[in-house]
């Protein structure tokens, strides 16, 4: 369009010179003359001309859709003109809900002074058995049962270290030490919260290191365990 009107331009300055065409117009039409010495005039028409192109590419895409009904599947992909952000609730609440669950529902911290003081007397009481074993082989006595010479509640922190008071001296001895020292890391709880506990429960057990670790309720040691009667 704009390569029309500029050689129509050049065609009648070219006529007004004389380089085109011999006769004389008899007559001049108004947009003929308006066309030939206003500038504004062709610029007015690039603008309508620009205008209605706009028009019609902008018409289709300004449509309604007055058959939309909510929650109704739309017969055609429908395209927002701007962005958005949009909330779906229900999903948020959802994934909130799972969120939470995944969130341990007790913090326990383990207790060093105790963990130190349980650790020291039985090993006292470890070596004092030992010592009174010792004796009494020595003097040919008959050798007393173990669990009545040692504190059941002792012997009753680790199943497996019981069985090794009646291996090697050495044997048994860090055995049984690093046995009670798994059940001191691990943790304790008392009954009565075990009790309060569903098994299922996420709960957090940190140590003085600041080392967090997240495990069931029903994966602790209680007392029932430690001190089976």
């Amino acid at each position: 369009m704009l390569d029309f009107i500029d050689k129509f331009i050049e065609r009648r300055r070219m006529e007004r010179e004389g380089q085109l065409g011999t006769r004389k117009r008899r007559t001049e039409s108004v947009f003929g003359a308006a066309m030939d010495r206003s500038t504004g005039f062709i610029l007015g028409l690039v603008i309508i001309l620009w205008a209605v192109c706009v028009t019609v590419l902008t018409i289709p895409g300004t449509r309604e859709y007055p058959q939309l009904v909510k929650d109704q599947r739309a017969p055609e992909t429908i395209y927002a003109r701007t962005d958005f952000v949009y909330e779906d609730k229900a999903q948020t609440a959802l994934l909130r809900e799972e969120a939470v669950a995944k969130l341990p529902q007790a913090t326990f911290s383990i207790a060093d002074d105790r963990t130190t003081d349980i650790h020291q007397n039985n090993i006292k009481l470890l070596f004092d058995a030992m010592e009174k074993r010792s004796k009494s082989m020595a003097a040919g006595e008959k050798q007393p049962d173990v669990q009545n010479m040692i504190d059941g509640r002792v012997a009753a922190l680790s199943p497996v270290a019981f069985k090794y008071l009646y291996d090697k001296q050495q044997y048994r001895q860090k055995s049984f030490l690093n046995e009670l020292k798994i059940a001191l890391d691990d943790g304790i709880i008392s009954d009565d919260l075990a009790d309060r506990l569903e098994p299922d429960t996420l709960v957090e057990v940190l140590n003085s290191s600041g080392f967090r670790r997240i495990t069931t309720s029903g994966k602790l040691n209680t007392g029932k365990q430690v001190h089976p009667n």
